[in-house]
C-alpha cells in the first residue's frame, strides 16, 4: 500500500511539473510576442498589399514569428489623413505613408511624388538611397523610416473617352489625388477632392467626370464598370515610406530591429523588380477590361507630363531655399545614375 502511494506521489509530482512548466513556457512565449499594428487606407485587393505582405512574411520568418503585424486596410482603424498623426501618437505603429496628403507636415518631402522625372521603378532606388534624408525629416517627429517603401504604379486617367490631347480633358470635373487636385487646372480641366473610398461612386453618380489615379486603384476600384475608356502614362510611380513609430521602434529588442533593417534592404531590390513587372500585366488587364484602352506616346506623355512637373517641388524650393535644394539636386543625380545603369544593360545603385 505504501508503495501504490508513493507511486501515485511521484507521479503527481511530474503532472505538476509538466504542467507549470508548460504554462510557465506559454507565458514567456505570449510575453516575447511582439504586436504591431499597421493602418492603410487602400483595399486588401491594391497592389500596394501584395507588397506589404511579402514585407509582414519576411519579418514573420526573420524573427521566427516572435513579430505578429495586424494589418487593417481600406480605412478601417484611421482616415488616410489622419494617417500621420495616428503614428505620431502611437495610435498605430506601422503606415505606408501617402506623403501628398501632408505637404503642411512634409512639405520637404513632397518629392517623393515628383515621379514626372523619373522612370518606373526609381522610387526604390531613390528611397534607399536618400533614407538618411529622409529619416532625418521623420525623426523630428518621433517617427522612423524603415528604408523601402511601396511603389505605385503609374498615374492614369479614366473617363468617358481617350485622352490623347488637352482637349480631351477640357472641362470635365477630375477626381486627384492629394494637393495633385491643384494642378488639373493647367489641363484645362477642374479637379475635385474626392476620398479613396469613393472614387466609384463619385463616377457613378456624376460628381466627377474622370479620375486620375494609379493603375491598382482601376482595378481595386473596378474603376471600367463606371468608366469607357482608360489612358496610361508612361512616368514613374510614387513612393509611399514606410514608417513606425519610433516610440515603438526603441522599444524593440535589438534581434529585431536587425531583423527589420534585414528585411527592409531586401525589399528595395524586389520592390523594384515587382512594380515593373505588376504593372505589365495589370496594364494588359485593364485594356481588357474598358471598352476603349491607349497608353501615352513619348510624345504625348512629354505634353501630360510637362505640366505637372515641379508642381511639388517648385514651391518648396522657393520657400525652403539651399538646404532643399541640396536635397533635390542628389534626388535628380540618383535619377541620372539609374537610368546610364539601365542604358549599360546594368541595375540601379540600390543603396549608398
Amino acid at each position: 500500500m505504501k508503495k501504490v502511494r508513493l507511486l501515485i506521489l511521484v507521479i503527481a509530482v511530474l503532472v505538476v511539473a509538466f504542467v507549470s512548466d508548460y504554462c510557465f513556457t506559454d507565458v514567456a512565449q505570449a510575453e516575447s510576442k511582439i504586436n504591431l499594428v499597421w493602418a492603410d487606407l487602400s483595399s486588401p485587393k491594391h497592389d500596394k498589399h501584395t507588397q506589404f505582405r511579402y514585407f509582414i512574411k519576411r519579418i514573420h520568418e526573420e524573427t521566427n514569428n516572435r513579430v505578429a503585424i495586424k494589418m487593417y486596410p481600406s480605412e478601417q482603424l484611421v482616415k488616410a489623413i489622419q494617417e500621420y498623426d495616428a503614428i505620431m501618437r502611437g495610435t498605430v505603429d506601422i503606415v505606408g505613408l501617402p506623403v501628398f496628403y501632408f505637404a503642411g507636415k512634409l512639405p520637404t518631402l513632397q518629392w517623393l511624388f515628383e515621379m514626372g522625372f523619373w522612370e518606373l521603378g526609381d522610387s526604390a532606388v531613390i528611397g534607399s538611397r536618400m533614407s538618411k534624408e529622409i529619416d532625418a525629416v521623420f525623426a523630428k517627429d518621433g517617427v522612423k523610416y524603415l528604408g523601402w517603401g511601396v511603389i505605385m504604379a503609374p498615374l492614369c486617367l479614366a473617363g468617358p473617352n481617350l485622352f490623347k490631347t488637352f482637349d480631351d480633358i477640357k472641362g470635365m470635373k477630375v477626381r486627384a489625388p492629394g494637393i495633385v487636385v491643384r494642378t488639373m487646372s493647367k489641363w484645362g480641366c477642374a479637379g475635385v477632392a474626392v476620398p479613396h473610398s469613393e472614387i466609384y461612386m463619385g463616377l457613378q453618380r456624376g460628381v466627377v467626370d474622370a479620375t486620375y489615379n494609379a493603375v491598382p486603384t482601376m482595378i481595386s476600384h473596378r474603376i471600367w464598370e463606371v468608366s469607357k475608356a482608360i489612358t496610361f502614362n508612361r512616368s514613374g510611380g510614387a513612393l509611399f515610406p514606410t514608417i513606425m513609430n519610433k516610440k515603438k521602434w526603441d522599444s524593440l529588442p535589438d534581434d529585431i530591429k536587425a531583423a527589420f533593417e534585414r528585411v527592409g534592404r531586401e525589399m528595395v531590390p524586389w520592390t523594384y523588380y515587382h512594380i515593373r513587372e505588376y504593372t505589365g500585366q495589370a496594364e494588359e488587364l485593364l485594356h481588357s477590361k474598358f471598352e476603349q484602352a491607349h497608353k501615352l506616346t513619348p510624345e504625348e506623355n512629354e505634353l501630360w507630363m510637362g505640366t505637372q512637373r515641379g508642381y511639388l517641388v517648385n514651391p518648396m524650393l522657393e520657400k525652403y531655399g539651399d538646404e532643399t535644394k541640396k536635397v533635390w539636386e542628389k534626388v535628380l543625380s540618383v535619377v541620372e545614375e539609374s537610368k546610364k545603369a539601365r542604358r549599360n544593360g546594368e541595375l540601379p545603385p540600390f543603396f549608398e
